[in-house]
């Protein structure tokens, strides 16, 4: 399993144990969110499905997870241009 997933599994359910929100039960879409299509290999979506069901959570919020886990990693080549009206992060 991917260390950038395993991690944010593991902050998942510590975020269950301690009672907060759960990340896995997203909010309805509004204006704050995007919906978009991602494509992905079979054995990548089965190991995704599999991944999300293990976890009770959602494939969305592992996808989530990993994502904010991976953007928030020291390493240059996840640095993106600020998008307009978003600051430049430090």
């Amino acid at each position: 399993m991917n260390s950038i997933t395993l991690a944010a599994l593991i902050d998942y359910r510590m975020t269950r144990a301690v009672g907060a929100a759960a990340p896995g039960t997203e909010p309805p879409a509004s204006a704050d969110t995007t919906t978009y299509v991602v494509r992905v290999p079979d054995d990548l979506y089965e190991w995704l499905r599999a991944t999300a069901f293990s976890a009770h959570v959602s494939m969305n919020s592992v996808v989530i997870a990993a994502l904010r886990r991976y953007r928030a990693a020291p390493h240059a080549d996840n640095a993106a241009p600020p998008s307009p009206g978003h600051p430049a992060r430090p």
